[in-house]
């Protein structure tokens, strides 16, 4: 018999008309904003060109939309604080997908892709018996309580898939990006950020800087970092009843629903038109359209008018 929870701490039959009413429509917002994105998706696939420098852009763009489509079923069952977490990476791929349309376009791509494909060729090089990396590997495995004891997965022709990622960096589309790589790793003396390459932004920080969103990156990025790491689990989650006594939230609270819907709304709201801009503008009156008969009406009826006050 599967096991009963305590409804004080997860309440698995909610039974709120008026907030779960609300919820539905913050959900419904963010479905219509994905909806819209997958049209422009499908618009840009049978308009792309190009080589891997666009890679990092589709699949950011896909990745955006794929967390706002998880934040809206989120949403809907009351699962609130959890969404915070997606916002971030949601963030970082807005900037993503900025920066690199914003000018240099081929350069940054490449820049995205050269970290991307030494990030794939270390993993191989862990799992390469005759490799350095693989030793120490083996090292941290050992004093792995959890892991120590499991097979290391076996990856056929390891060797030759590491030579052929090899060889596509160096090949001439690479070559630059390469080169830079290499510069500022030697003097940095560590792996660099893509975004760094180039006399780019070092960090995360100052590429949200560089975009004119810093105040994004402090109240989002900053801020919720400490659910991603799970330091900022007792601040709103506890509350003191007196000297001797307090109480803990339950899971599943609809507090700070208005806001997670609000920004994932407006994330996705921000890169759809540089996306059409840049890859389909054409279809830029039909954005236009779309916004003023869709989105201004949920702006204006649901997400200004109906706000859950959790006391």
């Amino acid at each position: 018999m599967p096991t009963k929870p305590d409804e004080d701490f997860i309440p698995r039959n909610i039974e709120n008309p008026e907030i779960q009413e609300i919820l539905n429509q913050y959900s419904s917002a963010l479905e219509e904003v994905v909806n819209f994105a997958s049209n422009v998706a499908k618009w840009c696939s049978e308009k792309i060109h190009g080589g891997e420098e666009l890679a990092p852009v589709i699949m950011s763009f896909r990745h955006i939309f794929e967390l706002i489509d998880a934040i809206s079923v989120l949403v809907k069952y009351w699962c609130i604080d959890p969404c915070k977490i997606l916002l971030r990476s949601v963030f970082e791929s807005v900037l993503t997908i900025k920066y690199i349309l914003e000018k240099d376009t081929e350069k940054r791509g490449l820049a995205f892709m050269t970290y991307l494909w030494h990030q794939v060729i270390n993993n191989l090089r862990k799992m390469n018996p005759s490799d350095s990396m693989h030793k120490q590997f083996l090292i941290k495995k050992r004093r792995d309580k959890l892991m120590k004891n499991m097979a290391l997965p076996k990856i056929p022709n390891v060797k030759d898939r590491i030579k052929i990622l090899e060889d596509h960096l160096a090949s001439p589309e690479y070559i630059e990006s390469e080169r830079e790589f290499q510069r500022l790793k030697n003097a940095i003396k560590r792996k660099p950020n893509w975004h760094s390459m180039h006399g780019g932004p070092a960090n995360i920080e100052g590429l949200a800087d560089h975009l004119e969103l810093p105040m994004e990156y402090e109240l989002l990025y900053r801020e919720w970092s400490g659910l991603v790491h799970g330091i900022d689990i007792i601040i709103n989650n506890i509350e003191v009843v007196d000297q001797d006594s307090s109480l803990i939230s339950q899971i599943r609270l609809p507090r700070d629903a208005f806001d997670v819907t609000t920004r994932a709304m407006s994330f996705g709201l921000e890169i759809i038109p540089p996306f059409i801009e840049y890859f389909v503008p054409e279809k830029a009156k039909e954005m236009k359209d779309w916004f003023n008969r869709e989105i201004e009406p949920l702006k204006r009826d649901i997400l200004r008018r109906n706000r859950i006050i959790v006391k």
